[in-house]
């Protein structure tokens, strides 16, 4: 008799978060590995109760986490809660696993993914079916940190030179009624402001492109996906667009474009723009929203997401004067701004500025002229949020801070959320009550002015 070999379990988890939402980096990863045999992929989000009931009853051989910084804590209590009950493999991937790869110390964690993981987890995931492995074919995995004779190792980590080969997300192992719910709840403020703002069913996240060509002084993107922009084949997005709006036919899709820089290929987000507008067209119900960099902004383009049924544009003000985007290494202009607010407004674009205070040559004056210019934008009719500077481990502004021994240890991983307004560094001149003080006034006078529409 021939006894069929038992599949490895695997888990694909997030935790719980105050802003739940699709994970999608889990379902391409989920994607990756579909062309492995004996395996079975669970896609868990610890928001749900009986996600969490499925991690703890499940008896998985790997556990694979997604950990962003302010997760950390959690990731660890979670991944030392399942390794006393199963004893599965933990691996750690996500923004600060590529960052931060000393979380590979902390004794649960068995291996970390740095980068993007859809060919590196799938090559560890075929090793760690066999019974019997050594670390040297660990070695030959890029982007793979992992532990041998207590010491850690880093492999070489490498970005895809393009993006055609990614896979389609598994949308089709997650639950989207459990994410519909969400939208009723009073707690979840972001899918308050998103979904419901615009009367749709659900959020369907999607990425064409990755990598940035700059490298402002506090942004991990290059760290995570590379400093060299590149998409996908348009026909491959336009094949992906209909596969989403096909599969979620029957709803009212509210689609998320999580690339950190939409606009920046004009090309393909004029031909992007054109296929949303056909699709609805032809019956499917498909608002969006995106990221894009305000010098990318202009009439034309405008128009052309307006007619494509865009709602919602984020955009990266950072700072309210010319210098501190100089010296952020932005690349824009404060006219760009203005004009960039502009424009979508004008085109009747929801439109979201965010800034950024507390950079270390800022004084409490040139805080509140980058306050000063989010207020303005807001009385325009824009959305505008201020946060306090969160120095991420190894981005430019982290590492200048950590050499000159300024970084402050967080009491907890909870700390690196942008809503708390606190310092992470011993700032020359400002105090973590000015910082304070600067963010109460801002959101003092812009409650003010949304209150009376002034």
């Amino acid at each position: 008799m021939i006894l069929s070999r038992p599949s490895k379990r695997i888990a694909l988890v997030k935790v719980k978060d105050d802003e739940p939402y699709i994970p999608l980096g889990l379902l391409s990863i989920a994607a990756s590995c579909q062309g492995i045999d004996d395996i079975e992929i669970d896609v868990l989000d610890l928001t749900f109760p009986s996600h969490q009931k499925k991690l703890w009853g499940g008896n998985y051989d790997i556990v694979g986490f997604t950990c962003m910084a302010m997760w950390e804590d959690d990731v660890v209590r979670i991944a030392r809660e399942i390794k006393s009950i199963c004893n599965p493999v933990v691996i750690v991937g996500g923004p600060h696993a590529t960052t931060y790869p000393d979380i590979l110390t902390t004794d649960v964690i068995d291996f970390i993914i740095m980068g993007e993981g859809e060919r590196s987890f799938p090559m560890l995931v075929e090793i760690l079916k066999r019974d019997e492995w050594s670390h040297e074919l660990l070695d030959n995995i890029q982007n793979l940190g992992f532990k041998h004779d207590n010491k850690v190792f880093l492999n070489e980590i490498r970005y895809s030179d393009e993006l055609s080969a990614l896979p389609f997300p598994s949308y089709d192992l997650i639950d989207i009624g459990q994410y519909q719910a969400l939208e009723r709840d009073p707690k979840f403020l972001y899918y308050k402001k998103n979904v419901l703002q615009f009367d749709y069913d659900v959020e369907i996240p999607y990425e064409f492109s990755r990598g940035c060509g700059f490298n402002c002084i506090f942004c991990s993107t290059n760290l995570i996906h590379g400093s060299m922009y590149r998409n996908k084949p348009i026909g491959k997005i336009m094949n992906e667009l209909d596969c989403i709006a096909h599969m979620f036919k029957d709803k009212k899709i509210y689609l998320r474009f999580v690339d950190n820089d939409f606009t920046r290929d004009e090309k393909t987000v004029h031909q992007i723009c054109n296929h949303l507008k056909q699709l609805n067209e032809d019956g499917f119900v498909i608002g969006w929203y995106a990221m894009g960099r305000v010098s990318d902004i202009d009439e034309d383009l405008a128009k052309k997401m307006k007619q494509a049924n865009m709602k919602k544009l984020l955009l990266g003000g950072e700072c309210g004067y010319q210098e501190g985007l100089e010296r952020v290494g932005k690349q824009t202009t404060i006219l760009d701004i203005r004009n960039a607010v502009d424009i979508c407004l004008k085109n009747d674009i929801y439109t979201v500025v965010t800034f950024v205070i507390g950079f270390p040559w800022e004084d409490i004056e040139l805080c509140e002229r980058t306050i000063n210019l989010a207020l303005e934008l807001k009385e325009k009719g824009a959305d505008t949020y201020v946060y306090p500077l969160i120095p991420f481990h190894g981005t430019p502004v982290h590492n200048q801070l950590s050499m000159e021994g300024r970084i402050l240890k967080p009491k907890s991983s909870r700390d690196f959320d942008l809503k708390k307004p606190r310092l992470f560094y011993d700032h020359p001149i400002l105090k973590e009550k000015d910082i304070q003080c600067l963010l109460n006034r801002f959101w003092g006078q812009a409650i003010v002015k949304t209150e009376t529409g002034e």
